[in-house]
């Protein structure tokens, strides 16, 4: 038993999502918790990882075992990136208003501007003209009248014409007066809207927070045609961007905090796999020494073995995949004398039988252990190969303890206790056991 949750109850915003929950992990053993969205698969994974308290019950873990929770982050780093996207299209889309909105600014201004002085400088320089005229004409008829007004004694005819043709020109010059007072309150009611639009673009200017003089220090557009382009592209962009989450800044930044610490754990996780990738390689490194260590001893074994139970015979074991030692396999060749055998399959029962015990008897002499026990190993031999398997047995009695079931005779004779089974009655079986002197050959102990 690797963990065990035992009568688990919870409850989330009045609502109980479980109670008297039972579950118990074994080694080797995989589950999964199948359940609609909300019924709770989450909670209860915490409170058996130990992540989150349960309202009763318990969780036990066996001694030194490690428990580990990831969580799926493929939305997270979905919604990141999404949200990353939403903050720079915000931002740029706020630097294109601008910029069209500074750049309609200056168009607007500059055109109003220059249509307006081209238009006051139309009429202002006709009437400076015809106002400098009048005034010479004037003058002109002062004169005259005076060098009149002298001679008027000498000549009262001459007089009245001159009085009628000074009336006539002050007429004239009344006339031309008050046409010219006309086109000056037309200047002025002109420099007037001058003066508000000039002032809406000082305000417009000001509302983007840039600086006056350097905005009047910035040149007119030479090519008014592709300036609008620019504006028509820049508002389609903002109109494919579609409406902006005002709150996907601080989304984002919750979410970012999020990842960033998912990130670290990423990290920690990293470098703990790196460091059992180095101890797995140092095992690996180790079994593979320890593995051509034995099988190089084993094939030794093998070899001595065989000829001793075939005498002037040779036999060894070879790898199919040197290279690949996780995944090579392993072929016997053995050799009795006189014979060429190039397969196992050519040899007699007998044979196969003293060659598996040969390579089994090469095994156990590398790694020793307390007693082996031997089924009836000897079955399929015959009397001269049977003696050469009690031969070898006798040699393995040196280090260790045999425990062999046998039929024959001849293996009986070689044990020093020997165990029967005997039915004295229908149904009943009896164990009897002898000790055997091994010089003499008689029961030394019943």
């Amino acid at each position: 038993m690797i963990a065990l949750a035992d009568k688990v109850s919870k409850s989330f915003g009045g609502r109980t999502l479980y109670s008297q929950a039972t579950l118990q992990l074994n080694a080797g053993e995989r589950w999964a918790l199948v359940g609609p969205n909300g019924s709770g698969k989450t909670t209860f994974l915490k409170i058996f990882m130990g992540l989150e308290p349960a309202d009763e019950g318990s969780v036990t873990f066996a001694k030194e075992t490690t428990v580990g929770y990831l969580e799926q982050e493929t939305k997270l780093a979905g919604k990141k990136t999404a949200l990353a996207e939403v903050v720079d299209s915000a931002q740029e889309v706020k630097r294109y208003e601008r910029l069209v909105s500074e750049l309609e600014q200056k168009i607007c201004a500059t055109e109003r501007a220059s249509r307006s002085l081209d238009v006051v400088r139309l009429r202002v320089d006709p009437l400076h003209d015809r106002y400098q005229a009048i005034r010479e004409r004037a003058l002109d008829w002062a004169a005259r009248l005076k060098d009149r007004a002298s001679l008027a004694e000498a000549d009262s005819d001459s007089l009245k014409r001159t009085i009628g043709e000074a009336k006539e020109a002050v007429n004239a010059a009344s006339t031309e007066l008050e046409r010219a007072k006309t086109v000056a309150a037309d200047v002025r009611v002109d420099k007037g809207r001058l003066e508000v639009q000039v002032e809406g673009a000082i305000n417009a200017i000001m509302a983007t927070g840039a600086i006056l003089d350097e905005a009047l220090k910035i040149p007119a557009p030479d090519d008014r045609e592709v300036a609008e382009r620019q504006v028509a592209s820049l508002r389609r962009q903002i109109e494919g961007i579609g409406p902006v989450n005002e709150v996907a800044m601080d989304e984002y930044l919750r979410l970012k905090e999020r990842a960033d610490y998912i990130s670290e754990q990423v990290e920690d996780l990293e470098g703990a796999r790196n460091s059992l990738r180095k101890i797995n390689a140092a095992i690996d490194r180790k079994m593979r020494n320890r593995f051509l260590v034995v099988f190089d001893k084993v094939n030794q074994n093998f070899g001595e073995i065989f000829s001793l139970l075939f005498p002037g015979g040779t036999a060894h074991i070879e790898m199919t995949d040197p290279d690949n030692l996780a995944e090579t396999g392993i072929e016997i060749v053995a050799q009795p004398r006189g014979k060429r055998i190039s397969k196992m399959m050519l040899m007699s029962g007998g044979e196969k039988s003293l060659t598996a015990l040969a390579l089994l008897f090469a095994v156990y002499r590398v790694r020793t252990v307390p007693f082996y026990v031997f089924d009836e190993v000897e079955a399929a031999l015959d009397d001269s190969n049977l003696s050469k398997l009690l031969d070898a047995i006798e040699q393995l009695k040196e280090t260790t303890q045999l425990i062999v079931i046998s039929h024959q005779r001849r293996t009986m004779e070689q044990a020093d206790v020997l165990y029967g089974v005997s039915m004295q009655a229908d149904g009943v079986s009896h164990v009897v056991s002898q000790r055997l002197d091994q010089a003499t050959g008689k029961v030394v102990d019943a």
